[in-house]
């Protein structure tokens, strides 16, 4: 599944990236505005478990309310019917 994200998101997943190989760089990844991700279902799903344990661990709200919506965001794109 492709998902774009913005800058702000990116930088998120980025921060991520130190905890599994499934992040791409920067530079594999962006496409004008946006950075543009293709991975498996099992795999977004294993990113989410990274991205959730950030958002629990966060030292700010602001820094919780950032991962939380990235959570979100892949969370409604695994589990809409497109």
């Amino acid at each position: 599944m492709k998902l774009s994200f913005t800058k702000e998101e990116w930088s998120n997943l980025d921060f991520i990236s130190v905890y599994t190989d499934l992040i791409p760089t920067a530079e594999n990844c962006k496409k004008e505005d946006e950075y543009v991700i293709d991975l498996s279902d099992d795999d977004w799903n294993e990113v989410n478990g990274f991205i959730a344990a950030e958002a629990n661990h966060a030292e700010t709200k602001s820094a919780e309310n950032s991962f939380d919506a990235l959570y979100n965001k892949i969370e409604k794109a695994l589990y809409t019917d497109n």
